[in-house]
């Protein structure tokens, strides 16, 4: 079982289901994952069901190798989803940053 806040960026393939499905009966974190599944059952039960907000990126998501090179971006569109007041309030504060243009120049979305 996880403890205190989650910060999740599961593998954005097969599986992914299962990671978001966690974070949501866990409850407190925040989670990036590509938007490409939002037909899906479990996208509706654990995001529009469950999640505080969800901020959509604008842009990809860019992929760096450990030693600091650009590897290209992400094939999807993400989005960022919150789980929990703490990290709904710290997504929005993250959308207003104009330091952090990939969320600032997102839509974020409070939900419930």
């Amino acid at each position: 079982p996880w403890k205190g806040r989650v910060w999740l960026n599961p593998p954005f393939g097969k599986g992914l289901d299962k990671w978001i499905t966690k974070l949501a009966k866990h409850g407190n974190g925040l989670g990036i994952l590509p938007l490409r599944s939002t037909d899906a059952n479990w996208f509706h039960d654990a995001i529009w069901g469950t999640a505080g907000a969800v901020l959509f990126l604008r842009g990809r998501v860019r992929f760096y190798t450990v030693e600091g090179e650009e590897s290209g971006p992400c094939p999807h569109a993400s989005l960022v989803i919150a789980y929990g007041t703490r990290n709904v309030d710290r997504l929005r504060k993250a959308a207003l940053e104009q330091s952090r243009p990939l969320f600032s120049r997102g839509k974020f979305l409070a939900l419930g």
